[in-house]
């Protein structure tokens, strides 16, 4: 089916206006309750689509996709499982932040992230974000409730990440006129979040019973809640890494850690794809279809999904390499069992974790048996046969060293 604002463009008036009667009284149109109002446009618009193959078949393949990562993610150990999550939050944070503009790198990243596994109280730059995205992984975070809910997700969120002059100034978001303009820098308006207050918090609500309802699938409603949080835009700054925040969150209602963690890799993979999708379905012609949107977001998923299943099999298929080394090398044969899952577990650290290595009280928290002194004193004899290697002073890293390859 093609788009409603293709048909404007393509055709005359008539056949316009005649293509979106029909479709209006389509008797599979599914509408949403949720109303727009185009960027100078003198109509308001009910949100909808009509069902497609199309959606259909996305839909199953994400499901299909998600039961192989699933599969392959579970066959991992635990150590590898976990570092791997963590991985992926930092990926989801990075990416996030380069679709924002954000200046971070994925060394803030990762301290943060060891400094949150760790239970440290030190303050680390995005250690909230971190923080948020570790809860939604652990189900702590299920479903928004009210309005207040996606307020304090804000909060916590992006914690010191927001410049004064850019944080909500009314009740629950802000209470003056935000314009969204186009990413090219040519400064084009291309949309008005809605204003004021009054009227965000009745959308908010809107929004919040559509995405709780049972009247559509689920990741259909997911890709259009997306949507239409970016059409209120509640928020002067940061309502990108929110909505995707509560988009994952969402996700992980049916779906894998990894699928949930994958929105913001995909969108910054695809960000000419994913923000020319909010565009044209901004548009006044195209009167609050969805369709091509739900197609866009889904195929982002998709393809995102099928490039993480094969990171993990690379990764399946290099621990498995390690494990024969391991049982191969003459060495590590003649050492103690706990020797061994020292090494074993530092190995699972290198291949799915960008960590340098582990420190003797990270290991001491895995294994949760022997003393710190005892770690130290089987790490410097690793280190003495030229298995594992050491950076840094005050703490000491420890990782596999190349030599043991």
């Amino acid at each position: 089916m093609e788009p409603l604002y293709k048909v404007f463009n393509k055709y005359d008036n008539k056949t316009f206006e005649e293509t979106s009667r029909i479709r209006q009284i389509s008797p599979s149109i599914q509408k949403c309750g949720l109303i727009i109002k185009p960027l100078n446009s003198f109509k308001s618009h009910e949100l909808y689509y009509i069902p497609s193959v199309e959606m259909l078949k996305l839909t199953e393949e994400i499901f299909e996709i998600d039961q192989k990562i699933s599969e392959e993610f579970n066959s991992l150990p635990h150590v590898a499982k976990k570092r791997y999550i963590i991985e992926s939050i930092v990926d989801e944070l990075q990416n996030t932040n380069e679709i924002e503009g954000v200046r971070s790198s994925r060394e803030e990243i990762v301290r943060s992230a060891r400094a949150l596994t760790n239970n440290t109280n030190e303050k680390e730059r995005f250690s909230s974000m971190v923080a948020s995205y570790a809860k939604l992984t652990s189900n702590e975070l299920t479903k928004i409730n009210n309005p207040e809910d996606i307020r304090k997700i804000y909060d916590y969120l992006l914690e010191g990440e927001i410049e004064k002059n850019e944080l909500p100034d009314g009740k629950i978001f802000r209470k003056d006129q935000c314009v969204v303009y186009k990413k090219s820098g040519t400064l084009k308006e291309i949309h008005k979040g809605v204003y004021p207050e009054e009227k965000i918090i009745e959308h908010i609500v809107k929004l919040i019973e559509f995405v709780n309802s049972d009247s559509h699938s689920l990741l259909i409603k997911i890709a259009i809640a997306h949507y239409y949080f970016g059409y209120i835009h509640p928020f002067y700054d940061g309502n990108g890494r929110i909505s995707r925040f509560v988009s994952s969150m969402y996700l992980k209602g049916k779906f894998s850690p990894i699928t949930s963690l994958s929105l913001s890799r995909g969108c910054n993979k695809f960000v000419e794809k994913y923000l020319t999708a909010f565009e044209n379905t901004n548009k006044s012609s195209n009167r609050g279809e969805m369709n091509q949107f739900i197609v866009s977001f889904l195929e982002i998923i998709k393809d995102t999904q099928l490039e993480m299943l094969e990171e993990i099999k690379e990764k399946v298929y290099l621990l498995e390499q390690f494990i024969e080394h391991m049982e191969n090398d003459e060495i590590v044969t003649e050492l103690s069992e706990f020797e061994q899952n020292v090494i074993y577990v530092l190995g699972q650290n290198l291949l799915f974790s960008s960590d340098k290595g582990l420190t003797a009280k990270e290991l001491h928290t895995i294994f949760n048996e022997k003393s710190i002194q005892s770690f130290r004193r089987i790490l410097n004899h690793l280190e003495g046969l030229g298995i594992v290697g050491v950076i840094g002073e005050k703490p000491k890293i420890y990782y596999i060293s190349d030599d043991f390859f």
